[in-house]
């Protein structure tokens, strides 16, 4: 079985024949999909098979490069392998349109995951804005010192000058 044949398989398997799904769920160009699947039976790009990897934790990857083993590594705990990068909003549109299938509890644990990096680093972007507000009104207070103080010279160089004239 080739490479091109497992991944067909793996979208007729997991994403029951649906290749705009499978597409979405690992985040590649239908066209690029469709171009390994179908018109041109080309061979799958490292990013290609890196995406099916990064978004089926479950796929067996040895089975997916050689065909060796079975489609799906069934014994592996994968609720914390990785965290993802961004992902595109149709994937997991697709996920919560999608009835529940055999990877589908691996990639919610996986979205969690994302979920708890992304309110990290909402928590520390809220940190960040609370101090710039600090520095904002503390600028703020400079300034009008600043020019209280400024105003206050102007003043003085006002009497001065006019004391000059009136000695002169």
């Amino acid at each position: 079985m080739s490479i091109n044949e497992r991944i067909q398989l793996i979208v007729d398997e997991l994403f029951n024949g649906n290749k705009a799904k499978f597409a979405n769920s690992i985040v590649i160009p239908q066209t690029t999909v469709s171009n390994v699947l179908t018109k041109r039976k080309s061979n799958p790009s490292a990013d290609f098979l890196e995406a099916i990897a990064n978004s089926i934790e479950s796929i067996n990857l040895r089975w997916l490069l050689t065909g060796s083993g079975e489609m799906l590594d069934r014994g592996q705990d994968y609720s914390n392998s990785f965290l993802l990068s961004n992902r595109d909003a149709s994937a997991l549109a697709s996920l919560v349109a999608e009835p529940p299938g055999p990877y589908q509890s691996s990639k919610i644990d996986r979205l969690k995951n994302v979920l708890i990096d992304k309110e990290r680093q909402i928590k520390a972007l809220q940190k960040d804005k609370d101090q710039l507000e600090s520095d904002k009104k503390d600028l703020r207070s400079d300034k009008q010192r600043l020019l209280d103080e400024l105003y206050d010279l102007k003043a003085l160089l006002g009497r001065t000058g006019s004391q000059v004239e009136k000695a002169g």
